[in-house]
Formats: structure tokens, C-alpha cells, sequence
């Protein structure tokens, strides 16, 4: 019995590591750096793949108007 608990807190685990947030931060020509971001409270609410369709929207905001990613 404590075996399976024990792996059913592992599989737990390795399914909320997935779940953190995530920051890209992106520079114009001019300097000016902005940041796309998605709090972890958001992937664990809505998932990593609502997570990652959020973040690459805003990034692509950014890249139309002439900012390039540095991280």
C-alpha cells in the first residue's frame, strides 16, 4: 500500500514540475526591453499548453512590432 502511495505522489510531482511559470524577455532597436511572462499560478490552473499558447501570442505581439528575444 505504501509503495503505490509513494508512486502516485512521484508521478504527481513530476506532472506539477511541468506546470511553472516562464518569462521571455524581448529588445527593439531602441533598447527597450519588455517582458512576456505567464505566472505558474496560470499553468497549474490552465495547463502548459494554455501556458505555452499564451506566451507565444504575446511574444509574437512584440516580434510585429520590431522586438527581437534575448532569453
Amino acid at each position: 500500500m505504501h509503495v503505490a502511495r509513494l508512486m502516485q505522489l512521484a508521478v504527481a510531482l513530476v506532472v506539477l514540475s511541468g506546470c511553472s511559470g516562464k518569462i521571455v524577455v524581448l529588445k527593439n532597436d531602441q533598447g527597450e526591453t519588455v517582458k512576456c511572462e505567464v505566472s505558474q499560478s496560470v499553468a497549474l490552473w490552465f495547463g502548459v499548453i494554455a501556458r505555452d499558447l499564451t506566451l507565444d501570442d504575446c511574444v509574437a505581439k512584440y516580434e510585429k512590432a520590431g522586438f527581437k528575444k534575448i532569453s
